[in-house]
């Protein structure tokens, strides 16, 4: 009896019959786990590559450091990064601007100034044809470019207050000198006086027109606009000749009372305290402004 060939291993004779080529499976290297390679019955590990070596040139010094990269390769090239100098450019001197103090006094004595100006252009308002020469003698005629460079200065209650009552004594000098250079001698002192008092509150409720709170803005814009109203009244009742001024004056007044109304206020109540406030200044300016010049023309 034969006995059974051993088939522990390759047998000459059976080559090509029990015997087959061995699959290859390709390693793939990772950079921080190693996978094993099978091959026939063993596990083979390959070792991770190794991380390039990075150097890193700076403008003073070259330093050389070892930078771990996910996926870097044992074959990589030394990358040497240079950095762009960055080009100089000439230094400009900027001049130093105006301190916040500064500027608001350079605004205010502006605003001065053109009270001077105004107030020489008012004594050639008297020439004016027909009704429309009271607009130069009216107080409106001075209110309304008074609380327009106050406006204009943009300061706060305290300033404007101030800035206003200047304003008004400008504009007194103003016309005076101009009056008494056409051969109309005026003074303007009392003029002065009075817009020392006048002036501050025209300038403050001017101010005001800024406050966040709408009923302050009512009181403010009831005081400037019941004044020109006023002074509208006022003219009617005691010099009817001049009622072409009148009418600009009381429409100009009813103009400003309907645009705050609407742009700034944009609700009833204080609307309602505006046209309140308006009409009880322009009562007590219509019935005391005669009482009062009285008391300083005397």
């Amino acid at each position: 009896m034969r006995r059974r060939a051993d088939v522990r291993g390759p047998h000459p004779g059976l080559t090509g019959r029990m015997t087959s080529p061995t699959p290859h499976v390709p390693s793939v290297a990772a950079p921080t786990t190693a996978h094993p390679t099978i091959a026939r019955g063993s596990l083979t590990y390959q070792a991770p590559a190794r991380p390039a070596r990075r150097t890193v040139e700076t403008p003073s010094s070259v330093e050389s450091a070892d930078v771990t990269q996910p996926g870097a390769r044992a074959d990589e090239a030394t990358v040497t990064s240079t950095p762009t100098p960055t080009p100089s450019l000439p230094r400009v001197s900027r001049l130093p601007g105006p301190r916040p103090l500064s500027r608001a006094l350079l605004l205010s004595a502006a605003a001065i100034a053109g009270g001077l100006v105004v107030g020489g252009i008012t004594s050639f308002g008297q020439l004016l044809p027909g009704t429309l020469n009271w607009l130069a003698n009216s107080v409106a005629g001075w209110s309304i470019p008074m609380v327009l460079l106050v406006a204009w200065a943009r300061g706060g209650v305290l300033r404007s207050a101030i800035t206003g009552g200047l304003v008004f004594v400008a504009m007194s000098q103003g016309y005076a000198l101009v009056s008494t250079l056409r051969g109309y001698p005026d003074q303007g002192i009392r003029w002065a006086l009075i817009g020392l008092v006048a002036g501050p509150v025209l300038g403050a409720a001017t101010a005001l027109l800024r406050h966040e709170s709408r009923r302050i803005v009512a009181i403010a814009a009831g005081v400037l606009g019941g004044v020109i109203l006023g002074d509208a009244v006022h003219g009617f009742v005691a010099t009817p000749a001049g009622w072409g001024s009148w009418v600009i004056v009381a429409s100009g007044a009813l103009a400003f009372l309907v645009v705050t109304a609407v742009v700034l206020l944009r609700a009833w109540r204080p609307t309602l305290l505006l046209a309140a406030t308006a009409a009880l200044v322009a009562s007590a300016y219509a019935l005391l402004l005669d009482p009062l010049l009285g008391l300083v023309f005397r």
